[in-house]
């Protein structure tokens, strides 16, 4: 099972905007697997908002980076890069979708390394950051929390949280949406695990769908 969940990882929405348009191309690139050009567009798009001082979307900006530092080089840099976000996200008020992408990414990487408190930690401090329910970053945290139940075979709360992340992505973005993708495999993956076949089926050719868009 953990080579195939381990290529569900998060994604986020699409902003347009400049220099909004290098963290919507970064997002996309990482999505394509061109981890150079993601890096590069990352990278232009901290400079810009570190010189406007824009510590929001610095946070945003670098918890995507870490993406890309864990496929290139490892889980370990992953931390390490998220450790100095997390102190810049804390800087942000109480309830802000940055706290949220931060404790999600920090609970993600985490649930990779099996420290499953650990993670669960990091996803109630998320849930609990939660300004608005109708984010991006909401619809990955569920995400993430319905793998994480999935690894660990807790089939019922998995399928729960992938319904939250769906019904909310169906609202942010639609069914034709960026991140759809990501939540149809972790739903045909709980379905397929819990031995719902038919359910799997229908979540597989949704899957399908999609990615023909």
């Amino acid at each position: 099972m953990w080579p195939i969940l381990l290529l569900i990882l998060s994604g986020l929405s699409v902003f347009l905007g400049s220099p909004a348009t290098d963290y919507e191309a970064a997002i996309r690139t990482y999505r394509e697997n061109k981890l150079d050009s993601a890096r590069f567009h990352v990278d232009r798009a901290i400079a810009h908002y570190q010189a406007e001082g824009k510590t929001d979307s610095i946070v945003l900006s670098r918890v995507q980076k870490a993406l890309i530092i864990w496929e290139v080089e490892g889980l370990d840099a992953a931390f390490r890069s998220m450790d100095s976000t997390l102190k810049m996200a804390e800087q942000l008020p109480v309830r802000h979708a940055g706290r949220v992408a931060a404790y999600s990414r920090m609970g993600q990487l985490h649930m990779y390394r099996h420290e499953f408190r650990s993670a669960v930690d990091f996803f109630y401090h998320a849930e609990n950051a939660i300004a608005q329910q109708k984010d991006p970053h909401t619809v990955a945290l569920y995400n993430h929390m319905a793998v994480m139940s999935l690894m660990q075979e807790d089939y019922p709360s998995a399928r729960r949280h992938i319904d939250r992340a769906y019904a909310l992505n169906m609202e942010v973005e639609g069914p034709d949406g960026a991140t759809m993708p990501m939540i149809l495999q972790t739903r045909f993956f709980i379905s397929r695990y819990s031995e719902d076949f038919k359910q799997a089926l229908q979540d597989g050719e949704e899957y399908q769908r999609v990615t023909r868009l």
